[in-house]
């Protein structure tokens, strides 16, 4: 027997609370009753979901050959990892695109272990057929991110995740699995196309400090993503219309007078920080804004503090279980939560309108994570050779068909690239970010600054390279904000209508509310610190 290698050759009536459960502000955001984001509010978010394993009928070995060969159905391939001593090549066919690819030997498995109902059943089944007889294939589940983060910090226990080749985890849990050596890096990422196909936003959140778990650009990759969704705000239509309120646009329209004591919003206290934020209605300001971005937007800490307390007095409700039930029961007119819970909620309700706020939101994702005890590779070694096949599988474009909207999350490769003027801001702080001779954006502003730009050339800098390199990222940070700023001014004008989710659209926001919406990063210690105090 032989096995294909896919690496190429060249409701109950909420009492209103006085503020969000007590818990740490930099602990990963809750997702919401259907389970995305349950668990103590001080320890990463938990989850539940639900579609269960199902066994495919058996497909014809000649199908099953075509499906080995063609690469259909997750590529049924086994690649080798560095680290522990290959599989022994029998020999290299070449595949009908031209490509080659080597044939291993038989006995090979694959061990997932998966956040029930993330993964779509279909998957289950197409990767199964592909693999046919050829290698193993087996499929856990548990009911909670909570389970699994427990489970990779005790590898030993019986079944434990900790020892799977690959396992599901929720982004904002990311950091803290690297800090604790509970994963590791997935080898060799780099060098296959399911790394390449990921936008750059994605690739800037997998890569990692292996000793702090913040993002770096230097880090090595730590995740790959497979579905992704967001923070939703859900309204009673009719109930805003009848009292006079208008339509949530932005998140500062949370802050209406009429809905003081209406509104439910998500028991984490890290997203009613990053809400209270984004209440202030700049482009500059996020869900991951420190003290510093506040007092350069012009935010002194005391008016900052002012609008968390306001924010809290609209609250009816912090609940990231009840919410929906609130909103249903008539205690609240508004309700903020995971697209998981609140997409659902419209699509049996249509009398309820749901946004993603015009100023961007917050998202969250489903990662693919290797544990530090993955002992399926080879000699009980590392993870299996076949998990870059996995990975492959579900990030390729046929996966994006299944995962088309937030309603069960999307897929990695829908979610829209930043603007190239942001991209540039973000790389531009970066050792050796201009080089004579480079390509693109660094050598047109390396020619400007040097005067090779005519009549646009900016002031020569000294020629002291630290002060060009700092010359050339204030000059890129500059163009990122003016880009930013016109990305927000143009998102902000969209109506409510344009805004309005719907199952025509797949629930999915707006591209320019997506470019504008970031994801949780782990937060430093001065950073945490002054959220707590925003609290208190």
């Amino acid at each position: 027997m032989a096995l294909l290698h896919a690496r190429r050759q060249p409701a109950a009536t909420p009492a209103r609370p006085a503020a969000p459960r007590a818990a740490r502000p930099g602990a990963p955001p809750r997702r919401g009753c259907s389970g995305r984001r349950r668990g103590s509010a001080g320890a990463p978010p938990a989850a539940t979901a639900g579609t269960g394993d199902q066994q495919p009928r058996a497909a014809p070995p000649a199908a099953r050959r075509r499906a080995l060969l063609s690469g259909v159905a997750g590529l049924a391939a086994a690649v080798q990892q560095g680290g522990a001593p290959p599989a022994r090549a029998l020999r290299t066919i070449e595949l009908r695109d031209g490509s080659a690819a080597e044939v291993y030997e038989h006995g090979m498995s694959l061990s997932i272990v998966a956040l029930r109902g993330s993964l779509p059943e279909q998957w289950v089944v197409e990767f199964r057929q592909g693999l046919g007889k050829y290698a193993g294939f087996e499929l856990g589940q548990r009911g909670q991110l909570q389970e699994l983060f427990d489970e990779l910090g005790d590898p030993g226990a019986k079944r434990s995740a900790g020892v799977a080749d690959v396992v599901t985890l929720g982004d904002g849990w990311l950091g803290a699995a690297v800090r604790r050596r509970l994963i590791q890096p997935i080898p060799s990422a780099e060098t296959y196309r399911w790394w390449r196909r990921l936008p750059k936003r994605w690739q800037q959140l997998m890569r990692r400090d292996a000793d702090t778990g913040a993002l770096s650009d230097s880090g090595d990759i730590w995740g790959c993503p497979y579905r992704w969704g967001a923070l939703l705000v859900a309204a009673k239509r009719e109930q805003l219309a009848r009292r006079g309120r208008h339509a949530i646009v932005t998140w500062a329209d949370l802050l209406q007078p009429g809905l003081r004591g209406r509104i439910a919003l998500p028991d984490s206290p890290r997203e009613f920080v990053g809400i209270a934020l984004k209440t202030l209605g700049h482009p500059a300001i996020g869900f991951n804004s420190t003290e510093a971005d506040l007092a350069a937007a012009g935010f002194d800490r005391d008016a900052v503090r002012a609008r968390v307390r306001a924010l809290r007095g609209q609250a009816r409700l912090f609940s990231s279980q009840e919410h929906v039930r609130a909103l249903l029961a008539g205690d609240v007119w508004v309700t903020v939560g995971s697209s998981t819970d609140l997409v659902p909620l419209r699509e049996r309700t249509p009398s309820v309108d749901l946004v993603a706020p015009a100023d961007g939101t917050g998202l969250w994702a489903d990662v693919w994570v290797v544990p530090a005890g993955a002992q399926h590779g080879h000699l009980q070694a590392g993870p299996s050779p076949i998990l870059p096949s996995w990975l492959e599988f579900c990030v390729s474009p046929a996966r994006a068909e299944v995962l088309t909207g937030l309603k069960s999350g999307a897929s990695p490769i829908l979610l829209p690239e930043l603007h190239d003027e942001w991209e540039r801001g973000a790389a531009a702080p970066s050792s050796g970010a201009v080089r004579a001779g480079g390509d693109g954006w660094r050598a047109r502003l390396q020619r400007r600054l040097t005067g090779g730009g005519g009549a646009s050339a900016v002031a020569r800098p000294a020629a002291d390279p630290a002060a060009r390199e700092a010359a050339a990222a204030a000059a890129a940070a500059a163009a990122a904000a003016a880009g930013r700023a016109r990305a927000y001014a143009a998102a902000t004008a969209l109506s409510a209508e344009d805004l309005r989710l719907s199952q025509a659209g797949a629930f999915m926001p707006p591209p320019g509310v997506l470019e504008l919406s970031e994801f949780t990063q782990p937060l430093d210690a001065a950073t945490l610190d002054f959220y707590r105090w925003l609290l208190s």
